[in-house]
């Protein structure tokens, strides 16, 4: 059964969702949103996504969960803790950084100039970050142990923006952090599908 997913293409939540689908191998179709319209703050999308963000997915009209066994969500209780911690880091540690790094290469799309200090002090916040997720992964194969999880795969498309938007050296610091840069699941051939459209 085919999900239908509202978004737009090569944007990083869309791709998070593409991403994860790729991994439980369910199949999407994409529904592109038009920002240039603001379609996203239209009453017909906010019935579906109150908050007018993108994206949202839609099952024959019923939002639906997947994937329960499929490891990316751990069930033994200590597991899932772990996990749990794991994703808390990386929504309140690192998107917030990379996406105030990103809004110079976002704004760049636009023509728009970026405040070179505020990306410079979340690059500064994200380094401090990144040398936390350094001690955990000296110790660990994954950020939530031995096993990857959703948390492993939810920074890619922030990583991939930072690498393309020339802040790759934060991840890829060989010297500084190298078991940040060697455990990245960047090379998965699930997000490499997502990278090249497939």
């Amino acid at each position: 059964m085919t999900i239908q997913l509202h978004g737009a293409a090569g944007t990083t939540c869309t791709n998070r969702v593409f991403l994860v689908a790729k991994e439980l191998n369910i199949p999407v179709v994409l529904v592109p949103v038009d920002f240039a319209t603001a379609e996203h703050k239209s009453e017909a999308y906010l019935e579906h996504q109150p908050f007018g963000q993108v994206p949202y997915i839609v099952d024959n009209a019923n939002v639906q969960q997947y994937g329960g066994n499929s490891g990316l969500i751990p069930k033994d209780p200590k597991k899932l803790a772990k996990f749990e911690q794991a994703a808390s880091i990386e929504v309140t540690d690192f998107d917030p950084h990379a996406g105030a790094i990103m809004e110079k290469v976002f704004k760049a799309f636009r023509g728009l100039p970026a405040d070179e200090t505020i990306v410079a002090k979340h690059a500064e916040l994200l380094i401090d970050k990144l040398d936390a997720y350094e001690r955990i992964l000296k110790t660990s194969k994954w950020l939530a142990g031995g096993d990857l999880t959703l948390a492993d795969l939810l920074h890619l498309p922030y990583g991939d923006y930072l690498t393309k938007g020339g802040y790759g050296g934060l991840l890829e610091d060989e010297e500084k952090r190298p078991h940040v840069a060697k455990k990245s699941p960047i090379s998965r051939p699930t997000w490499q599908a997502v990278q090249n459209g497939a």
